[in-house]
């Protein structure tokens, strides 16, 4: 009798404890992640950015990232150098591919290993204003 109760009220705890991890999973997610369905992908050369827009389009990514990337200081990352770098490249680039590049390497400079390079691919995330 007295292992059976143990036995409920640990499988009771269990249970409180899974659907909690759920629930704040489901209802508060994790800093800085993008709900799916918010995401749009496209190939390097149909991204919607025309070359004329390449400029104010890096300027505007620039901007996110050096507000909200945490681990500049922490991975002894330069942004002022990538960000010139990359603007020196950008003023003579026409080929949307060229530019979709660009942007993956400048990802790529940020080390962070979770971004999704595979096949030319750009991830967009429409931010809410």
């Amino acid at each position: 009798m007295k292992k059976s109760v143990v036995l409920m009220i640990v499988t009771f705890g269990l249970i409180v404890s899974i659907f909690a991890v759920f629930a704040l999973n489901r209802w508060y997610p994790t800093h800085g992640h993008a709900d799916w369905d918010e995401v749009q992908q496209f190939t390097a050369d149909k991204i919607p950015v025309n070359p004329k827009d390449f400029r104010s389009d890096f300027e505007e990514i620039f901007e996110q990232v050096k507000k909200k990337y945490p681990y500049t200081v922490k991975k002894h990352i330069n942004l002022d150098s990538i960000h010139t770098t990359c603007l020196q490249q950008i003023d003579t680039m026409q080929s949307k591919v060229a530019y979709s590049l660009l942007i993956m390497e400048f990802f790529a400079n940020l080390k962070c290993t979770h971004a999704n390079n595979e096949k030319h691919t750009i991830s967009l995330v429409h931010t809410r204003g």
